[in-house]
């Protein structure tokens, strides 16, 4: 796991851009403390350089890609640098150095990233004549786009961000994951084309102006919502979406973006069969069971993020199982937030799991003081503003790791979106059920209708909603106005300028459970958990792996089969729930609550009031918030806040900070 950055000239007058590349690779020093290397190509020769970070091990080294020139020698004859910073995980040699080229030092390749089924690839590759000189994953990557190009994407199993510059085209290659676990932010003007793994280093190039852009303002504060589009929070700076692939042709400036791969999902709602529900529970055991297993591969000690619930309680399970059936004598080591006075402490089921699995359980308590004292830190290090406080419970427990001596963890997260853990997928299963005149199925979940948090008012309420949103914006957006006062003092001319956006507001809403379901898991919101958990974890210097959220061979498993066997008697999660029920404990399975990474938002809303009182007062009007008008109403909005929804006054108060820390 690690950080990538680059500056592409594409003119003669930026090319004295380069020289800030050690200052973009030092902004995501955080992301690889343990080693730092760059690359500078000219039309013929290439300067290969090291940094502070560099160890003397791979200084001293004799290969091809040992870093050997000064830095000092740059001069204007460059126009392509790449740099990274590396987290070592696998191969923590100084062969596992980078910048990394292969044997003919043609090709060049940064990578943020682990491809889990690498061992296969590598012996693959080794039968068809490649050469290795590492134990890496970015050896075997670089040699399998040399293989077989931009279609080695599709044997990948993993996260990854990497760049490849093949220097006698002059062009380079680069691509994100499927799902979007691994991040990747471009810049692409007349003069340069420069990436980086993180905004905050794009933001050092001497010649980018900060600027905001409005309509992702617009999709924050009135949507809710986050890297909906492909433009940032800052204008100019791009997300390279999950499943998609770039070229640059740099000689010509050509620059294009392809979507390399396409979820697969049944949409059909078939009747339930206890015969195939058999089979699904033995397939999805199976596929669970070897993506947990596959990421514990690592050349360093890992530990487990526990909340107490089923996703994270299944992780722990079978890691302790595959402890066990290996005869390793080792103790998981598990991670947890913990908030002992309040309703949503997950304290007891943490336990529980800790004591079965005999591991090693560390806690941390979060507090709101601890909040206002770390909440520009949070802020800063996250890039953009986010929508809720719970982000601060992964980021302490990602603190907590760090203090253990841990370098890379497994966590639960996606399982929600591939299983259907949330109130709205039991909405879909009932719709689906009624548009497939599938009676039993529709009983079957109504009648098991106490196993969840359903509201009867839903089932009408959410496709009104829906509809209400897409034909008649202006009396809804009244309607919410009169629900949400703040909302009333975001300026009339944000609302106007993107009102044809107003209909993303329940754009989530289906009538079929597996097409809501891969909605989620493809467009913005995993990718939005996925984020928050990059950028808490790499913080502090942790690899956060998530079988639930990038093994390719579980999710195309889990999403070809019928949104039937997903949801049954009313219980989300049930496949997963059928086929973990002799591992996990029966008061995790048949838990209905559900929290994960949470806060006491509320509790600590009442106790910061005087801090974020004076956040909101230290405002002045700009073009998207009436802050006077809020200040005058300041009472009303944050007691109505308080009684209804404090994450909508929350995303307020963190783009006050996120103005503030970022100086935009």
């Amino acid at each position: 796991m690690c950080g990538i950055s680059g500056i592409v000239s594409l003119q003669p007058e930026s090319r004295k851009l380069l020289t800030s590349l050690p200052t973009l690779l030092n902004a995501i020093k955080h992301r690889g403390p343990d080693d730092e290397g760059t690359i500078f190509f000219s039309e013929k020769d290439k300067l290969i350089t090291s940094g502070n970070d560099t160890p003397e091990a791979v200084k001293k080294s004799k290969l091809p890609f040992t870093p050997k020139d000064d830095i000092n020698q740059l001069n204007e004859n460059y126009f392509v640098g790449l740099g990274h910073r590396r987290l070592s995980i696998l191969d923590l040699s100084e062969t596992g150095h980078q910048p990394m080229c292969d044997a003919s030092q043609n090709y060049w390749i940064i990578y943020n990233g682990e491809i889990y089924n690498y061992k296969e690839l590598k012996s693959e590759l080794q039968d068809l004549g490649h050469q290795f000189v590492s134990q890496s994953d970015t050896e075997v990557l670089l040699n399998a786009y040399i293989e077989w190009g931009e279609e080695c994407l599709h044997k990948l199993n993993g996260m990854w961000s990497f760049v490849i510059y093949d220097h006698h085209k002059n062009e380079l290659f680069g691509a994100r994951d499927r799902f979007g676990v691994k991040p990747f932010y471009f810049i692409n003007n007349q003069n340069y084309f420069a990436f980086s793994s993180e905004i905050k280093s794009l933001l050092q190039i001497p010649d980018f102006k900060k600027e905001i852009n409005p309509k992702a303002v617009y999709d924050y504060l009135v949507l809710g919502k986050l890297e909906v589009g492909d433009e940032s929070f800052f204008k100019g700076i791009y997300e390279l979406k999950p499943a998609h692939s770039f070229k640059l042709n740099i000689t010509n400036a050509n620059f294009n973006t392809n979507k390399y791969y396409e979820l697969s999902v049944n949409q059909k709602w078939e009747k339930f069969n206890s015969k195939k529900l058999t089979h699904y529970t033995e397939s999805t055991y199976q596929k669970v069971y070897d993506a947990i297993q596959l990421r514990l591969n690592a050349d360093v000690k890992t530990g487990t993020c526990l909340s107490g619930g089923i996703d994270s309680s299944v992780v722990a399970c079978v890691i302790n199982d595959s402890l066990k059936t290996e005869n390793k004598n080792e103790t998981q080591e598990l991670f947890t937030a913990v908030y002992s006075k309040s309703n949503i402490n997950e304290e007891g089921f943490a336990k529980n799991i800790a004591d079965i699995t005999n591991s090693n359980w560390n806690k941390t308590n979060p507090t709101a003081q601890q909040l206002k004292e770390q909440l520009e830190d949070l802020i800063y290090y996250q890039d953009i503003p986010f929508t809720s406080s719970s982000s601060y419970s992964q980021y302490k427990v990602m603190e907590l790791v760090n203090k253990s001596s841990i370098k890379v963890t497994l966590d639960g997260q996606g399982a929600d979106e591939l299983f259907g853990g949330y109130s709205p997928h039991y909405n879909a299963s009932l719709y689906n059920s009624l548009a497939s005149c599938s009676l039993s199925s529709l009983i079957n979940n109504l009648k098991g209708r106490k196993n969840n948090s359903f509201r009867f008012q839903q089932l009408i309420s959410l496709p009104i909603k829906h509809l209400f949103s897409k034909l008649f914006q202006s009396n809804y957006k009244n309607q919410l106005i009169k629900t949400q006062p703040e909302l009333k003092f975001i300026n009339e001319s944000l609302w106007d300028n993107y009102a044809e956006r107003f209909h993303l507001k329940n754009d989530e809403f289906n009538c079929n459970l597996n097409n809501l379901l891969a909605y989620q898991y493809t467009h913005y919101t995993l990718k939005h958990i996925l984020r928050l958990a990059d950028r808490n974890s790499m913080r502090f210097s942790v690899e956060s792996r998530m079988p639930f959220a990038d093994d390719i061979h579980l999710v195309e498993s889990i999403f070809n089969i019928s949104g039937s066997y997903k949801i049954r008697n009313g219980q989300s999660k049930y496949l997963l729930r059928n086929a973990f029920k002799q591992m996990v404990p029966k008061k995790i399975i048949e838990r209905k609550d559900k929290i994960g990474f949470a806060t006491p938002e509320t509790e600590w809303f009442k106790e910061l009031k005087p801090y974020f009182k004076e956040i909101i007062f230290e405002q002045k009007n700009d073009e998207f918030v009436d802050w006077k008008g809020i200040q005058d109403n300041f009472e009303d909005i944050y007691n109505n806040a308080l009684t209804t929804n404090t994450q909508r006054l929350w995303r307020l108060i963190n783009f006050a900070l996120w103005r503030k820390i970022y100086s935009i």
